[in-house]
């Protein structure tokens, strides 16, 4: 077709950085090539002819001293029509020229104009403006003509003396013509659009111009149901002015507003481009029409003065959103005139650099190089004919990589790779290349694998096919369909309203009731499936009509459609866009089983396909987030499966791939060859081996007792068993590989509707494939349906226990961990076994991973490293028939004790020069700390976090501490040790913003807190919360005693708080130990009283936590007791930790290095008895 301008179009690949840009948004257009006429490389100023092929290169077609201009491809992309300027202004002449051989050939030889020239889609005639009557007269307006390419057989089309009907464009179908006329107006530069039949007649005016409005340069959509055009639409000036100097340089804003409009052939006209001081030229359709190209023009000036235009040409979708520009700024960028660029592209990709590799025992990667954009595939198989599989890749590359999985070790495989680029031109490798997988080595040990994905990742669903006539059967079914499944799937299969569908007019009430009983009947939160049949039962033309009743004769003339006739293409189009805003489906099949028509009909087979691309390429833009797909026979597309021409199935999935958004099956396993005695278990994974696509099962079944056709001749014998097995197979695979629906056809068996149509073979077919049998009793495949259909997890065991009964808090076995648990509930499939992990935290698995121990409820875990002083939780959970997984719950955790032999030392590292310490202080302070002790001890002051800084020193501390494999013991003392640990030490910042220093000051408890729960986010190994708390405690003012119960009340809401930050943490305040043995020893009658301040603390004591300086109370460490420390034995509780936190001996003052160290190595057997941690 032509497409015309009088602007600039911009052309270039070598000027502009936009170079990859163009080169990838060019290629992927199927409008591939382009020609021009530009003035660029004439010295004499005359518009010659280029040419743009599909890579961008640019060549001269044409090259003398006169102009040529209007060029149009033709249909097949060999040839361009133009006219030629011969002696003068209008002394046109039409000329055609061959791409291939460039020579040119002259058509028309008259003395008048003769322009505007476009092909017919068969290639033998061409349309024009021809400005004279038929003697040859100069005439004062145009009409138009048709001649046949070798110049004979010149018809008037039109008769319009002193009016100009010119810019003819024929419809891409061949039935009509559309032209720009001003014969209604009878006014120059007001013309309108009109369109007629190719032979002239039936014109009809399709838009209207107004005050100075003027419409050109039509252009025909693909389909023939639209055509773009520009208007100019100054109401201040005619175009005609455009002449006159004074407007063209002062006053180009009056006469600059053109836009780009479509209308369809009833006049609905659609704005697409809001241009108010720009021009905007020549739309022009893309070959798929999901693209319009046109021409933006914006002016420059100097002042109010025009000085020149840029010119670019613009891409846009359909409804003139999304522009971008198509071409850079070029060369041509001054001079171009008209354009055509619907050439299609002819030249498939070329393939080159096929390789293999990755190679291993189940897959290889297959690459190979094309010179332009285009899909990737690779056939592959055991032979050179490569049917075995196919695998697809639809993103358009030009390095391509396919990786084949579902190989067989040690096997020679045949392979080759195929492209298609945008315009559907295919590119192949022609060698034979093959490669070996490696070899199967020895299986090793089964992987112990994690829990199962908790859901189940397809629908499964039902059509709501009764099982008799009656109101009461289809009430059954709804009522089943609700608790059997979650997709409702509605077949409409009863014949397309054609006429109805085609002129817009209302549906019959038998379909409109139809579609209201099956919508009101819906299930609530079903997800819905819809399936449209556009075919015959047949499967050799269109589908029967559908009107008053159903399946009924094709009226005339659709009787003779076939399947790709214009009104066939818009009425189906027009039907699945009603379906689809009525029932508002979450997925559409618009094409059942249609890979049967390349066997039924071969010959009708790329007519269906052009139905089903238009149809697919027009409904995707309107629902983007519709999947929309086609379904084939299954069974067809596997080698030996049937005796169907394997490779006319293998040739329809090729060309229904780019098409369709899920690989949509409709399999039927026991009618095949294989019958119902072998069923193969890798059938669904060879099917999903040849996509790579989601997989969706449209429909299936299994018949549950034995088949006889043709009066017993054929008996296919099946049973309960057998549908089973193939339910278990079918429903395994879709979870495996996450299908994204199934749907089995039949719900119950319909024997009875059966006999009520008459009975009969194909009727029968799927008549025994119900999950209940015709009774309404259910089968053996309910059961398993059903196993998959839960959705619900089992509910939790009620409680995990640490031990092999009652529950343990603490153990000094280091290799082995022993846990029980209640049972778990799943009333719908039943708990299919528990998964166990071990972790050092809730929910952890760090120490044993998910691990399947069947049905029991308890486990011991043997050959373990544990470690002394952490803490381990086992977390159990259950999985249902289904697969679904309970959430995990936890023990409250066993200890590690250390064996009464072994004590973990930690020091509180302190620097030397403290506190004018160097980093390498603090460094070498850390080596040493790491050499002598397991532990690091920071006590911080609460005060010393007024400074902004303390934070970060404390973060750093911990991180280099731990990366010397040191725990962390952290302090942080709320309580001044300058004031015997008897007044509170809280920042300046905090105690200035309190009504009253006091641990009961609502504002100081939740500061207090908020530093607890900062230290903790450093996830320490212990927490102390308060050093040496009990001082608070033997004061004998009243006020400070308050302090320690208040502060008792802190400590607990701090401890919640700490858990939630860093559960694993234990948690404690300290107590100094030397004070509460003197005072027992001072009060014996006393003890109970002075172990209070211990217990106010529980049940918040992770472990119970002293200090002990006992030089303050004998002269030399060889004077203290051997039952000095085992004392506290007797206050703790069972079970319970102990440790201390800081002890010591002075090195001077009181004491002596040597006493120093003889207390050091006498701590394990002082406390040997206690067992601290």
């Amino acid at each position: 077709m032509v497409n015309k301008s009088t602007f600039i179009l911009l052309v270039s690949l070598y000027l502009v950085p936009a170079q990859a840009v163009f080169a990838q948004l060019w290629q992927q257009q199927q409008n591939s090539r382009m020609v021009f006429a530009s003035q660029v490389g004439s010295p004499n100023g005359t518009k010659e002819l280029y040419f743009m092929d599909k890579s961008g290169s640019i060549t001269r077609l044409t090259n003398n001293s006169v102009s040529e201009n209007n060029p149009a491809l033709s249909a097949d992309g060999k040839k361009v029509v133009f006219h030629r300027e011969e002696a003068s202004f209008l002394d046109w002449e039409i000329y055609t020229i061959d791409l291939e051989t460039m020579a040119e050939t002259r058509i028309t030889s008259n003395t008048v104009g003769d322009g505007h020239p476009d092909w017919s889609p068969d290639g033998t005639k061409i349309v024009f403006a021809h400005f004279g009557d038929l003697a040859g007269n100069p005439s004062a307006g145009a009409d138009i003509y048709r001649i046949n390419i070798d110049g004979t057989g010149l018809t008037p089309l039109t008769t319009c003396a002193f009016y100009e009907d010119n810019d003819p464009e024929w419809s891409p179908d061949g039935t009509k013509i559309v032209f720009k006329s001003a014969r209604r107006t009878q006014t120059a530069c007001r013309e309108e659009i009109y369109v007629m039949n190719s032979d002239g007649s039936n014109v009809q005016r399709l838009t209207t111009s107004t005050s100075w409005y003027s419409d050109h340069d039509p252009s025909w959509s693909p389909d023939s149901s639209y055509i773009s055009y520009n208007r100019y639409e100054s109401a201040e000036r005619p175009w005609s002015d455009i002449g006159t100097l004074d407007v063209l340089l002062n006053h180009f804003d009056e006469v600059s507003p053109w836009n780009a409009h479509k209308v369809d052939l009833y006049g609905n006209d659609y704005r697409l481009t809001n241009s108010t001081y720009m021009i905007t030229n020549v739309p022009v359709w893309s070959m798929d029409g999901n693209k319009i190209a046109y021409i933006q023009i914006y002016p420059s000036f100097s002042g109010p003065t025009l000085t020149g235009f840029t010119y670019r040409i613009m891409l846009m979708d359909p409804d003139g959103s999304n522009s971008q520009q198509l071409i850079p700024d070029s060369a041509h960028s001054s001079t171009m005139d008209y354009f055509d660029w619907s050439g299609p592209d002819v030249t498939s990709p070329m393939v080159t650099g096929v390789t293999s590799g990755s190679i291993g025992q189940n897959s290889a990667v297959i690459s190979w190089v094309t010179d332009e954009l285009s899909t990737s595939r690779v056939e592959y198989g055991l032979s050179t004919g490569c049917v075995y599989s196919t695998n697809f890749d639809t993103a358009p590359v030009t390095n391509h990589s396919v990786t084949i999985n579902i190989l067989t070790a040690g096997t020679t495989y045949h392979f080759r790779v195929r492209s298609k680029d945008a315009s559907l031109n295919e590119g192949y490798s022609t060698t034979d290349y093959s490669f070996i997988t490696l070899a199967a080595a020895a299986p090793a040990p089964l992987p112990v694998l994690p829990p199962p994905s908790p859901e189940r990742p397809f629908r499964m669903g039902f059509t709501t096919f009764p099982y008799e006539i009656s109101l009461s059967a289809v009430d059954w079914v709804y009522s089943k369909i609700a608790v059997d499944a979650d997709m409702t799937v509605f077949h409409l299969d009863q014949g397309i309203p054609w006429v109805e569908a085609l002129s817009g007019q209302p549906y019959n009430a038998n379909i409109t009731n139809d579609w209201a009983s099956c919508k009101a009947n819906a299930p609530a939160g079903h997800k819905i499936f819809i399936q449209i049949v556009p075919h015959n039962l047949n499967q050799d033309g269109i589908a029967d009509y559908r009107g008053a009743s159903n399946n009924m004769p094709l009226p005339a003339p659709w009787n003779t459609y076939d399947f790709n006739h214009p009104d066939v293409k818009r009425a189906y189009l027009k039907y699945c866009r009603d379906v689809i805003d009525y029932f508002n489906p979450d997925f559409i099949n618009i094409g059942v089983e249609v890979n049967e028509i390349i066997e039924k009909a071969p010959s009708k087979w790329n007519s269906y396909m052009e139905l089903h691309r238009y149809v697919y390429q027009n409904l995707k833009p309107l629902y983007p987030n519709l999947p929309v797909m086609v379904s084939q026979v299954g069974s067809k597309l596997l080698e030996g499966y049937t005796n169907a021409d394997h490779a006319s199935y293998v040739t329809a999935f090729r060309d229904l791939y780019d098409y369709t958004d899920y690989f949509g099956i409709s399999i039927y396993p026991y009618f095949t060859n294989l019958m119902t005695n072998s069923l193969p278990s890798d059938m669904f994974d060879r099917l999903v081996a040849l996509s790579t696509k989601s997989v969706a099962i449209c429909e299936t079944g299994y018949i549950a007792q034995d088949l006889s056709l043709a009066s017993g001749t054929y008996v296919l014998p099946s049973d309960e068993d057998k549908q089973n097995a193939y339910f278990n197979l079918l429903l395994g695979e879709a979870k495996t590989h996450s299908f994204k629906f199934v749907n089995n056809f039949i719900l119950r068996d319909y024997d009875a509707l059966w006999v009520a149509i008459g009975g009969g073979d194909l009727n029968a077919i799927w008549r025994d494939t119900g999950i209940y049998d015709e009774n309404g009793a259910k089968r053996k495949s309910y059961y398993t349906w059903h196993t998959y259909l839960d959705t619900s997890p089992p509910v939790n065991a009620g409680q995990v226990r640490d031990g092999t009964s009652a529950d343990i808090d603490s153990t000094y076995d280091r290799s082995q961990l022993s846990a029980n648990w209640d049972v778990s509930v799943d009333t719908t499939s039943g708990i299919a076994r528990y998964w166990y992990s071990i972790g050092t935290s809730a929910g952890g698995t760090n120490t044993v991973s998910w691990t399947n121990v069947s049905t029991n409820t308890s486990v011991t875990k043997s050959g373990l490293s544990l470690v002394p002083g952490s803490r381990y939780y086992f977390n159990v959970k259950a999985e249902n028939g289904t697969g679904l997984m309970s959430s995990a719950i936890s023990s409250n955790g066993v200890l590690v004790k250390s064996t009464s032999s072994e004590i973990f030392f930690g020091v509180a590292p302190t620097p030397a020069r403290w506190p004018n310490q160097t980093t390498q202080d603090m460094q070498n302070m850390l080596d040493l700390s790491g050499e002598i002790g397991t532990h690091a001890v920071f006590i911080c002051q609460w005060s010393d976090f007024e400074s902004a800084g303390k934070m970060s020193e404390v973060t750093q501390l911990c991180a280099d501490a731990r990366s010397r494999h040191m725990k962390l013991v952290l302090g942080l003392s709320p309580t001044s040790l300058a004031a015997s640990r008897q007044a509170i030490d809280a920042p300046p910042g905090v105690t200035s913003k309190c009504a009253s220093v006091s641990f009961n000051d609502p504002y100081l408890k939740s500061r207090f807190i908020a530093q607890c729960t900062a230290l903790a986010q450093l996830n320490p190994e212990y927490l102390c919360l308060g050093t040496e708390i009990n001082f608070l405690a033997i004061s004998t003012n009243p006020a400070v005693f308050n302090e320690f119960i208040y502060y008792a009340s802190l400590y607990a809401q701090a401890y919640t708080e700490v858990k939630k930050v860093s559960p694993n943490t234990m948690v404690f305040p300290s107590f100094q130990y030397d004070i509460m043995k003197q005072i027992d020893v001072i009060e014996p009658s006393r003890i109970t009283e002075h172990w209070d301040v211990v217990e106010i603390f529980r049940p918040y004591l992770d472990a119970i936590v002293f200090t002990s300086y006992p030089s303050g109370y004998f002269s030399v460490p060889s004077a203290i007791p051997s039952d000095y420390y085992t004392y506290i034995q007797g206050k703790i509780h069972s079970g319970e930790n102990t440790a201390f936190m800081e002890m010591g001996w002075p090195s001077k003052g009181t004491g002596t290095p040597d006493e120093q160290k003889v207390f050091v190595e006498s701590i394990p057997g002082l406390t040997n008895a206690m067992n601290p941690l």
